[in-house]
């Protein structure tokens, strides 16, 4: 895509500082970088772009036009940085000092952005990711964005009710599952077991951690909810007050308020059956 892309971009491409210019070409990247991550189609093009660890398109073009007049030049002007190369300086070294230049333009559109946080969390410091050359799963990608099969994702695009784990009763994102949530404690003592190291930006442990983890860390669980949710019965609501009730029935059972409750994942409490028999 990028030669394509770049055909004649010492000509056009200072157009790409400009933000008319440069969105068709990042929504364009991440269409394709969907598609190549296996990414749910919600995931924003700056996560995507820091998951797969490639940089903004537009940006990749404007530095490859400052590499090429440089050359001819022995100047160019980048991201606000005028660069200049002793006379003679090699390709390799015009590629190297503009990639240097991108990448810190890059940083700083990535600490001001709004999308892409909990990627944000993971990955604060882009160096780490370019620096790490894994091929991105499909898990790999959902885990690392936070659209995959997380209730707090699914109740957004109107598969959950509400965004809860349905063991915790908190939100149901990628750090609880990955720090808290005893559902997954066999996943946290495996990816752990593997050199899992969460002192340390997740964005080091990528490619650490086996591929099958992060499957099981990203899974929908809607259908485990739905299953639970088949044993269990609302809970009923209290019984009426005593001026309404018939003072010739006879008594009674005991209000299910004293049976055990449990929250579900839709905010109902629900009892279990076989408990209150």
């Amino acid at each position: 895509m990028l030669p394509v892309a770049t055909y004649a971009a010492e000509v056009w491409g200072h157009r790409c500082a400009v933000t008319r210019a440069a969105r068709p070409l990042d929504s364009a990247q991440r269409a394709c970088l969907t598609g190549i991550t296996g990414a749910y189609s919600t995931t924003s093009a700056p996560a995507l772009q820091v998951a797969a660890g490639v940089p903004p398109l537009s940006m990749a073009v404007q530095a490859l036009a400052a590499r090429r007049i440089g050359l001819e030049q022995g100047e160019a002007d980048l991201f606000g940085t005028h660069i200049v190369l002793p006379p003679g300086s090699t390709k390799a070294e015009w590629k190297a000092r503009a990639e240097q230049v991108t990448l810190e333009a890059w940083q700083r559109a990535w600490e001001a952005e709004s999308r892409g946080r909990t990627t944000f969390d993971f990955c604060p410091i882009l160096e780490e990711r370019v620096r790490l050359k894994i091929p991105m799963t499909p898990a790999r990608t959902q885990f690392f964005t936070g659209h995959g099969g997380f209730d707090c994702q699914l109740v957004r695009i109107g598969k959950a009710l509400a965004g809860l784990c349905p063991d915790c009763g908190v939100e149901d994102n990628p750090q609880h599952r990955l720090d808290n949530c005893p559902h997954f404690a066999n996943e946290r003592a495996e990816a752990q077991q593997a050199g899992l190291d969460r002192s340390r930006h997740l964005t080091l442990d990528l490619g650490t951690v086996p591929d099958a983890i992060w499957v099981r860390w990203s899974k929908d669980r809607t259908e485990e909810i739905k299953d639970m949710e088949a044993r269990l019965v609302p809970l009923e609501t209290s019984s009426s007050s005593s001026e309404d009730s018939d003072p010739d029935a006879p008594d009674s059972p005991p209000t299910p308020a004293t049976r055990p409750r449990r929250a579900c994942a839709n905010g109902i409490a629900y009892v279990d059956i076989d408990s209150s028999l």
